[in-house]
């Protein structure tokens, strides 16, 4: 069955995902019998939607973990609460461009995100060198407690992806 992921934000980046089949595929498949994924196509089904101020972008994302892989095997072991940090960047970023550092906490399913946007100079210093984020914001203070409790990180995963918004 055909099904739409919408993301929902709201601050501090409480993230939800609504899962929405659309009237069309709905009224379409109860008629003839047979599921909408056989039938509808991706660009098709665009023709419903408004692409969002971003549109098309390419996404490319920088995980953190620990020498011994802490916060991936304690996200394999299904917790109540389990946390990742990661770089954003909207496009491939250079020197001076804007990044985003987020701390993404699930708790009972539901993900939080704090991020904080720097250029990407000021992130390495902090990622790379033991910097911390000077900023006296609470979201600051949460990036900035993740990065002493967990002590020596490193960037263990590189996703990049070409992503359409709506």
């Amino acid at each position: 069955m055909l099904r739409l992921s919408i993301v929902i934000y709201a601050i501090p980046y409480f993230e939800n995902e609504v899962c929405f089949i659309p009237p069309c595929a709905r009224s379409s498949a109860s008629h003839k019998g047979i599921e909408p994924a056989a039938f509808i196509s991706i660009s098709e089904f665009a023709r419903y939607m408004i692409p969002d101020e971003h549109g098309e972008s390419t996404i490319c994302n920088i995980y953190y973990d620990t020498p011994d892989f802490r916060l991936i095997r304690r996200s394999l072991e299904k917790p109540v609460y389990k946390e990742k940090l990661r770089l954003r960047s909207y496009g491939t970023a250079s020197k001076d461009e804007k990044v985003f550092l987020e701390l993404k906490k699930k708790y009972k399913g539901i993900v939080y995100k704090r991020r904080i946007s720097l250029n990407c100079d000021e992130a390495q210093e902090i990622l790379e060198n033991g910097e911390r984020l000077t900023e006296n914001s609470q979201i600051a203070k949460e990036i900035n407690y993740f990065l002493d409790f967990y002590g020596d990180i490193f960037p263990a995963v590189y996703l990049c992806y070409d992503r359409t918004a709506y």
